[in-house]
């Protein structure tokens, strides 16, 4: 995994972090005197700018990794519908991590087939990312393609073995009782 994987692959943890605050709407936290306000959701198309302290289009918010970061937060969140053009708008087409999650937040639009692509393209670039594996398998089984899904059960033993969490995951979806 390359070394802007890795990062990619740390900001996705942030992320999630961020996405249970967009998923909740803008509220305060802290304790005592000292309060901090997350970041409010934005409209479609629009991410939070830091600096600014406002939202913008996500066009005008240049950096590929505050872009990835609010994209994907919004895309686990469920939030697919503004995740997308956001994730859309990195300029960094050939980076694994943003291919494998604009892939899964197609997928979860319900464009499986171009969630599969995108994951078929990021694997191109990484083999062995084991999220794009996982959410790969997870897109046969959305498919009904069972005996892929399989496929990339057993790629991921190979790869971290049966206590991986992405191995869990995903034998998870296949056996009926995770989400994917």
């Amino acid at each position: 995994m390359s070394l802007q994987a890795m990062l990619r692959a740390a900001a996705a943890g942030t992320a999630m972090v961020f996405a249970l605050a967009v998923a909740g709407g803008a509220h305060a936290i802290g304790s005592g005197d000292a309060t901090t306000t997350e970041a409010p959701e934005c409209k479609t198309g629009q991410v939070w700018d830091e600096d600014k302290e406002e939202c913008v289009d996500a066009e005008a918010l240049l950096d590929d990794d505050a872009l990835y970061e609010q994209g994907s937060a919004l895309a686990l969140a469920g939030k697919v519908d503004k995740a997308l053009p956001i994730l859309n708008a990195i300029a960094d087409r050939d980076d694994a991590m943003v291919l494998t999650m604009t892939g899964f937040a197609l997928r979860k639009s319900g464009e499986v087939d171009a969630g599969i692509a995108l994951y078929h393209q990021a694997l191109a670039l990484e083999p062995d990312n084991l999220n794009t594996i996982e959410y790969l398998g997870e897109g046969y089984v959305a498919a009904g393609k069972l005996s892929l899904a399989m496929t990339q059960l057993q790629r991921l033993k190979g790869l971290c073995g049966t206590d991986c969490e992405h191995y869990r995951k995903l034998a998870d979806v296949i056996g009926g009782s995770g989400a994917w």
